[in-house]
């Protein structure tokens, strides 16, 4: 099967899938290895599945996701404020973008409503 073939085959939401899975996984500076470790599966699969070339199960989505200690909305909170749906794009060029949603995601969840409401302050001061 040629690779144009398996774009047209590949649905959106597969691909918005393997987005997340890849943002996610930057950003909490995990190897495809290290979370195959976590979920039970080899790496390739993983790249698999952050490519779209193989859909992911329920059960193993919600190890994904219980790996990178989110819930399952959470995982999919980018697609649903998408005003027209449209799939993100996941490009992340410079270390320098990972260190803030690395160190928010190493806060305990209650920290992380904390910070929330920190930021969201400073950008409405900011906005005047």
């Amino acid at each position: 099967m040629s690779k144009k073939s398996r774009e047209a085959e590949r649905h959106p939401m597969d691909a918005f899938i393997g987005d997340r899975i890849k943002y996610f996984r930057n950003i909490r500076g995990v190897t495809q290895k290290q979370l195959g470790d976590m979920v039970g599966v080899r790496f390739q699969q993983v790249q698999k599945y952050e490519t779209g070339a193989s859909r992911i199960s329920a059960s193993r989505l919600y190890l994904v996701c219980n790996a990178f200690e989110i819930t399952i909305p959470e995982f999919f909170l980018e697609f649903y404020k998408k005003e027209e749906k449209k799939i993100p794009k996941v490009s992340i060029k410079r270390e320098e973008e990972l260190t803030l949603p690395r160190s928010f995601l190493k806060l305990p969840r209650k920290k992380r409503q904390q910070f929330m409401d920190i930021v969201k302050n400073l950008a409405e001061f900011g906005a005047r």
